[in-house]
């Protein structure tokens, strides 16, 4: 008998050991994990950072050369808009005093 609890408690000694280490191991573990989610929380709260600043420039510069390309083209167009009156008109100034001259020689 007494045999028989010296081997249950060296069974239980070896347990309780086993169970400690695998408390310590999960521990290490734990703090393991812990240390690459705060690092990996880190790196991804640095990304978003570095991310949002990239594409806010991105936006802006974008931005910025739409509306260069715009007021470019605005100007293209009003200059456009402005010849083409110019033409317009003198081609019906000229088109009216022709008018007129062969009215006058008709």
């Amino acid at each position: 008998l007494a045999d028989g609890l010296r081997a249950h408690r060296l069974e239980a000694a070896t347990y309780d050991f086993a169970l400690d280490g695998a408390k310590k191991c999960n521990a290490v573990y734990t703090d393991y994990s812990s240390e690459y989610k705060y690092t990996h929380d880190i790196k991804s709260a640095e990304y978003r950072y570095t991310h949002d600043i990239k594409s806010a420039e991105y936006r802006y510069t974008h931005d910025i050369k739409s509306a260069e390309y715009r007021y470019t083209h605005d100007i293209k167009s009003a200059e456009y808009r402005y010849t083409h009156d110019i033409k317009s008109a003198e081609y019906r100034y000229t088109h009216d005093i022709k008018s007129a001259q062969y009215q006058i020689y008709s």
